[in-house]
């Protein structure tokens, strides 16, 4: 009975231990998510493509914004085509332009595909 005790007290010990590091990790993630600046929660400074902006003295931040924008494509033989806002709205794509395969897929074909942009932050007083 004695085993069955101590072998209790070594498990609750250990999932006391686990929590505890549970916490730090957590105590540590809060602190850094607390380091965020500016009004961009997903931006974390000093990690390459994390978001922060990149700094040109004298000028505006410049930040690299990546979007899905939809697009469509008819039949083998066509391009692919933007889509509209109000197409993405009516015709709902969700799957990534490289996951449609000629053959296997039928068309029309509407997937999403990312795309990037430079943008600059002006203060408002600046624009």
């Amino acid at each position: 009975m004695s085993n069955d005790l101590s072998s209790l007290k070594a498990s609750i010990d250990m999932a006391l231990n686990a929590i505890s590091q549970v916490e730090a990790d957590v105590s540590v993630l809060k602190a850094q998510v607390e380091e965020i600046d500016g009004d961009y929660p997903c931006m974390i400074p000093g990690i390459p493509g994390g978001g922060a902006s990149l700094d040109v003295a004298g000028t505006p931040a410049l930040f690299k914004v990546c979007a899905l924008v939809g697009w469509k494509k008819t039949s083998a033989e066509s391009e692919w085509e933007q889509m509209s806002l109000e197409e993405m709205i009516e015709e709902n794509p969700t799957r990534l332009w490289t996951e449609f395969k000629d053959g296997e897929d039928s068309y029309p074909w509407k997937a999403l595909r990312p795309t990037w942009d430079y943008v600059r932050a002006y203060d408002e007083e600046e624009a």
